[in-house]
């Protein structure tokens, strides 16, 4: 089973910059301390208004995520009008 967003929510994946790695973005489970947060998107509502798609990687406001734990459900939602920017990839 699982989880599928409603009410215009998406489901995400926090990622972090690893700069001294040089491996981009990666998921992570750290506490969040910047405003701003990058995430994937994982699945998303049908409701939402927003042109984005599963994969896809988003800027939100960090204290938009809420985390949801209900039995054996657990994911990272977060509503969206906290979405702030789509990433998009540069075309070569």
């Amino acid at each position: 089973m699982s989880m599928k967003p409603c009410n215009k929510f998406l489901l995400v994946e926090v990622l972090e910059y690893q700069d001294d790695e040089g491996k981009g973005l990666m998921y992570t489970s750290e506490k969040l301390v910047n405003p701003y947060t990058a995430v994937e998107v994982i699945t998303l509502a049908d409701d939402c208004s927003l042109s984005v798609y599963e994969g896809d990687i988003v800027i939100v406001n960090t204290h938009g995520i809420q985390e949801i734990s209900v039995y054996m459900y657990k994911g990272l939602v977060v509503p969206e009008h906290h979405v702030i920017s789509i990433i998009e990839e540069e075309e070569a």
